[in-house]
C-alpha cells in the first residue's frame, strides 16, 4: 500500500477529475482492507479465546 501514491489533484479539468477519482478509489481501498483485517483479527481471537466464546457453560457436574 505504502509504494503506491496519491495523484496530484492541482491539475485542472477531466484530468483533475480522474484524480480525484483515483485517490478515492485508492482511499477506499486502503480503507476496506484495514477493516477487513481488524474484523478478521477480531474473529481469530474470539474464536480461540475461551473466556469470550462461552467459557463455564460445559462444566463438570459437582454434585
Amino acid at each position: 500500500m505504502a509504494m503506491l501514491e496519491c495523484v496530484d489533484l492541482k491539475r485542472k479539468g477531466r484530468e483533475g477529475v480522474e484524480a480525484k477519482m483515483a485517490n478515492l478509489l485508492y482511499h477506499s481501498t486502503q480503507i476496506a482492507f484495514f477493516v477487513g483485517a481488524a474484523f478478521l483479527l477480531m474473529y481469530i481471537f474470539k474464536k480461540n479465546s475461551p473466556e469470550i466464546s462461552g467459557a463455564g457453560q460445559n462444566k463438570p457436574d459437582l454434585r
